[in-house]
Formats: C-alpha cells, sequence, structure tokens
C-alpha cells in the first residue's frame, strides 16, 4: 500500500512561508526563531524547509524538540506547537537546508478544525 494512503489525516501540498520556533532548554528558554518555508500539511502536522544553523540541527537530533509555526495567513492558526520527530538534511555546507516533520500533538480542537478546513480547500482547489 501506497504510505500516503495509510495516513489517518489527510495531507495537502502547500506553498506558504511561516517562521520555525525550537525550544531547547539546555542553551536558554528563548525559542530560537527561523524561516521557513511549509510544503505539506495535514490537521495533524506537517513538513517544512528551514535553514537551521549546526549546533540547533545537532540539539534536535539528540532529545524531543518542542517546536511552534508562525504564520502571517488569513486562513491558518497564527500559531501552531508540536514536535519535530524527524529531519532529514538536504545540499551541503552553507547551503544545507533541513527537511522537518511536525507533529502537531495535544492541539486545542479549534486549532484542529482550522487546519483541517485549511486543507481540504487546498486539495479541493489543487483537483481544479
Amino acid at each position: 500500500m501506497d504510505p500516503k494512503e495509510q495516513r489517518k489525516h489527510p495531507r495537502a501540498v502547500v506553498s506558504i512561508p511561516g517562521k520555525f520556533n525550537v525550544l531547547i532548554p539546555e542553551n536558554t528558554f528563548q525559542p530560537k526563531e527561523f524561516e521557513c518555508h511549509v510544503e505539506d500539511m495535514s490537521e495533524r502536522g506537517a513538513m517544512l524547509t528551514v535553514l537551521l544553523d549546526p549546533e540547533t540541527y545537532s540539539s534536535m537530533l539528540q532529545k524531543t524538540r518542542y517546536c511552534r509555526l508562525t504564520f502571517d495567513h488569513p486562513e491558518l492558526p497564527t500559531r501552531v506547537t508540536g514536535r519535530a520527530v524527524w529531519l532529514q538534511p538536504h545540499g551541503r555546507d552553507k547551503e544545507r537546508v533541513y527537511k522537518i516533520g511536525l507533529f502537531f500533538e495535544d492541539c486545542p480542537t479549534d486549532i484542529v478544525v482550522a487546519l483541517r478546513g485549511f486543507v481540504n480547500k487546498a486539495k479541493e482547489e489543487s483537483k481544479s
């Protein structure tokens, strides 16, 4: 079976700029913020591309990291919190970016409903 068919929640291919924040308590309780680009999304997760510094990438590999996506988009919640469940480097040296898979756990119902509506609309628009 195709892995896309196994997903519990449908995903939509998107192209949305945003901010990615990661909390690394060992360094500071202030989240580190990075520009990101969200490439796909469901009501329970997202895949994004971000240019991380090597220290943040290394820290994210060592422990579960709680992250926040911030959007400036009228159809999306302003902030969504989740945890990074996978990281994958792409490219070399200064051109290296990271694809990150986020799982939105324990999201308030209003955020899940908003994400579901956005994803459903994006999937319908992609069919036309």
